[in-house]
């Protein structure tokens, strides 16, 4: 077994040339020689061919690029503001934080002025089959809920009850289409009509 040593980086040359070592010698005497675990000059010599084609200076290779960049820069820029603070992170609470960025980059459901729409005739559709509907009990008495079917059915009907006019304004004003002037005005007039429509009746739902 190598010598403990503390951890440090090593060049591409560095490893090439313990590389080499291996071949003449062995892993075992190679981790002895640089002083080196041999697990190290194992993972080095599988590498061997990427290690070449880098530049002999180079040391660290952290494999691939970050997949949500601007949510670590974010949370680097977090990090960085709490410390200039004096304020201690512990890991919980950067683990959380990460955690609020991750819902933050995409459109959260309220974005999206036309759910309230769709919302709004799927509560008269419930609403008709509460007090219309045909309805069967439990033999403690209980009314049955509603089958998965009936459900379904009711969505597809609140969905296409919901105007073209009002998604569009509701897609533009969450940022996820661009429109022209007049037709923002339009939609807006139409989606702010029924939107308040939504609302008038969900208050009295709660009343």
């Amino acid at each position: 077994m190598a010598p403990k040593t503390s951890r440090r980086s090593y060049t591409a040359k560095f490893k090439l040339t313990a590389v080499v070592c291996v071949v003449e010698n062995g892993n075992r005497a190679a981790g002895w020689h640089f002083s080196i675990s041999e697990k190290l000059v194992r993972n080095w010599q599988m590498a061997s061919e990427k290690i070449r084609a880098m530049k002999s200076t180079k040391k660290a290779d952290r494999g691939n690029k970050a997949r949500w960049r601007a949510r670590e820069a974010g949370l680097r820029s977090w990090v960085l503001a709490q410390r200039t603070e004096g304020r201690l992170l512990s890991t919980v609470q950067v683990l959380l934080k990460a955690h609020t960025l991750s819902q933050v980059q995409m459109v959260q459901p309220l974005d999206i002025a036309n759910n309230r729409s769709f919302k709004c005739v799927l509560l008269r559709l419930w609403e008709a089959w509460m007090t219309d509907g045909e309805h069967t009990y439990t033999p403690s008495g209980h009314m049955r809920r509603a089958s998965f079917g009936e459900v379904a059915k009711w969505i597809q009907e609140a969905w296409a009850a919901v105007s073209v006019s009002t998604i569009t304004a509701a897609f533009r004003k969450a940022g996820l289409i661009e429109c022209a002037a007049v037709c923002d005005a339009e939609a807006e007039s139409s989606s702010d009509s029924e939107i308040d429509e939504c609302d008038e009746a969900m208050l009295q739902a709660e009343v």
